[in-house]
């Protein structure tokens, strides 16, 4: 699926990122792992800004309007609803923390 306008093949990432070529031809499954495990190295060695990911337990996520409530959920302001929220964007390069 894609999400902007950047491919995010591995074919594609794999030239972008680490500089060769895969899937001339025939895919070879060994070549895609491989390929796929450069990356993910590659990209958790990067410094990332250290953020706390959500958790269900958060209280932003112990806020979830009921039916009951969609009226004051329809009344709030886009300012209040954006205070509300949280990225559930996790970004996998945290895995090493």
């Amino acid at each position: 699926m894609k999400t902007s306008k950047l491919s995010n093949s591995l074919k594609y990432l794999t030239k972008a990122y680490l500089g060769y070529d895969i899937q001339n031809g025939v895919q070879e499954p060994y070549e895609d792992c491989v390929a796929t495990m450069r990356l993910y190295r590659r990209m958790r060695s990067q410094n990332h800004r250290v953020e706390s990911y959500p958790l269900a337990s958060d209280q932003q996520n112990r806020n979830n309007f009921a039916s009951w409530r969609q009226a004051e959920l329809e009344r709030t302001s886009p300012e209040r609803m954006l205070d509300m929220s949280r990225s559930n964007y996790y970004c996998w390069c945290l895995d090493s923390k």
